[in-house]
């Protein structure tokens, strides 16, 4: 069940802009449950003349109180689709399933029409949001690159009941479902799942009382066949372990097929210095500067953290003759990145072993030939760079 949001139908005015045949279709599946919190509902769309829609909202305000699921979906679903943004989505869902679309339509009317339709479309449309809001991931490996194959649904199924299984023993509960979304270079998947229990205080009536329910959470994972790897989001190591393996036995009917191996490391900041920050030779990309440096020393007896933070770290390293040794640890490096044709650079941060954050998705591409040019991608540096046991940076 998704986390329900009190304030969704706080007012009845929400519900008096959805046309009255509508509102009335897409109440009917509930109409048991109404029934028993003392609201009729009419038995045609045309007794919603006289619809107390005061009445219905202190009804929807807490539907999951009485353990209604399905309406606590179909409220939730569609609100979260119904805005001027999503409009033009809604609208290509309803041509998509064939659903006639009248002027007068408003973005709840039409979210709640694609509901009572096609319930799934709504779903997958919501669904896939969250992957293009998604910009952390941890990348892992394959040893040999596979093309991608269209996913049949007796392996989606398969794969469905091995996550239910590890949910339900980590208490996450069953459920989970998975969602493909194959482009020209890329296939993004998204699994949709419960999370931990949460129990929260709410006040109904003059009393308080603690709601207990499974919050809905939603993971990102990408494969690029061309590179044979697999990009992760999910909270957790054990989830991203899960779907190293699950995601191995979907496309390459090996478990084994992401190792889960180190990819990135920032050692050409110490052996390149500000030569491992050239891009001239990558297109898409004008210019980088080292934004940001996590650097963990060791003393004799501690360890301890420096960051390094300016629009020019190696300029300050060279203002304050800082030496960085074969001894330190570089954590976490964020690069400023001006993109061709862009107005403002964007950051991008790595920390080895895996993981890349960006600010927008479509960077990923050409940072990742800049990474894998300057030796940034493990055993992928194009040209032997000479070390020495010791750089001082920028000199």
């Amino acid at each position: 069940m998704p986390n329900y949001n009190l304030r969704r139908f706080a007012h009845p005015s929400v519900f008096k802009s959805v046309s009255p045949t509508t509102l009335w279709e897409f109440l009917v599946p509930h109409k048991s449950f109404l029934a028993e919190k003392g609201f009729g509902l009419p038995d045609d769309c045309r007794g919603m003349s006289d619809f107390d829609y005061l009445m219905l909202t202190s009804i929807l305000m807490t539907p999951h109180e009485d353990g209604s699921p399905d309406l606590v979906d179909a409220l939730f679903f569609t609100h979260e689709m119904a805005s001027e943004q999503t409009m033009d989505d809604l609208l290509d869902i309803a041509a998509a399933i064939g659903l006639a679309i009248a002027d007068e339509t408003t973005p709840l009317d039409l979210a709640m029409r694609i509901w009572i339709a096609d319930r799934e479309a709504l779903e997958r449309k919501h669904s896939q949001q969250h992957i293009t809001k998604t910009r952390t991931f941890e990348h892992y490996q394959a040893e040999c690159p596979l093309p991608f194959l269209a996913v049949q649904p007796e392996s989606v199924a398969e794969m469905e009941a091995a996550m239910d299984e590890w949910f339900i023993k980590h208490k996450r509960g069953g459920d989970s479902k998975l969602f493909t979304y194959p482009s020209a270079d890329e296939v993004w998947f998204l699994v949709r799942h419960g999370d931990s229990f949460k129990r929260e205080s709410a006040v109904l009536g003059s009393k308080s009382k603690g709601i207990f329910y499974r919050p809905e959470t939603f993971d990102v994972i990408c494969y690029v066949p061309a590179l044979g790897e697999l990009r992760v989001h999910a909270k957790t190591k054990g989830e991203r372990d899960l779907y190293r393996r699950e995601f191995g036995r979907l496309l390459a009917r090996n478990t084994g097929q992401f190792p889960g191996q180190d990819k990135y490391t920032l050692e050409p900041l110490l052996s390149q210095g500000e030569g491992s920050l050239k891009c001239g030779d990558i297109t898409g990309i004008d210019w980088i500067m080292l934004k940001e440096l996590h650097v963990r020393k060791s003393a004799v007896h501690f360890r301890f953290t420096v960051v390094y933070k300016d629009s020019n770290v190696f300029a300050i390293l060279r203002e304050l003759k800082e030496t960085l040794g074969r001894s330190d640890v570089l954590v976490r490096a964020t690069f400023l990145i001006k993109f061709d044709g862009e107005d403002k650079a964007r950051t991008v941060t790595i920390t080895p072993p895996n993981r890349v954050q960006l600010r927008r998705d479509n960077d990923g591409e050409p940072v990742e030939r800049w990474l894998r040019a300057r030796g940034f991608v493990t055993g992928s540096v194009e040209a032997a760079v000479e070390e020495s046991g010791e750089f001082l940076v920028g000199v």
